[in-house]
Order: structure tokens, then C-alpha cells, then sequence
């Protein structure tokens, strides 16, 4: 996680927190290495699909949010 943080300039609490929020979410797996934990993915690309229909959503308040 150390390392992470480093490579992105960031905190390393709030690195921690993204990570293990991918972690929940399934998209990453933190293994643990010696004393310290390592994120890991077992994949090479990442496809993420937004639907900019408005059939199912709101616009009026997706707008004033």
C-alpha cells in the first residue's frame, strides 16, 4: 500500500481507503505480504459502460444535483 501511495503523491490513509473500497467491490484483491499488503489484479483492462439513456433516470434532478 506504501509503495501505492508513493507512486500516486497521495496519503497513504486515503490510497488504504480506495483500495479496500475496490477490494469490496471485487475489482482488486489485497494480499497480504509479510507485514505489510499488496494490492493485486487479475486482469489487464478495465471496461466501464455508462448508459446516457433517460428512460430510467430522472434528468431534473440529475441536473440540479
Amino acid at each position: 500500500m506504501r509503495a501505492a501511495a508513493r507512486l500516486v503523491d497521495r496519503d497513504i490513509k486515503n490510497v488504504s481507503t480506495a483500495l479496500n473500497r475496490l477490494a469490496e467491490l471485487g475489482l482488486v484483491e489485497i494480499e497480504q505480504d509479510g507485514r505489510s499488503k499488496r494490492p493485486v489484479v487479475t486482469y489487464d483492462d478495465i471496461r466501464i459502460e455508462i448508459n446516457l439513456d433517460e428512460s430510467g433516470a430522472d434528468s431534473e434532478s440529475a441536473i440540479s444535483a
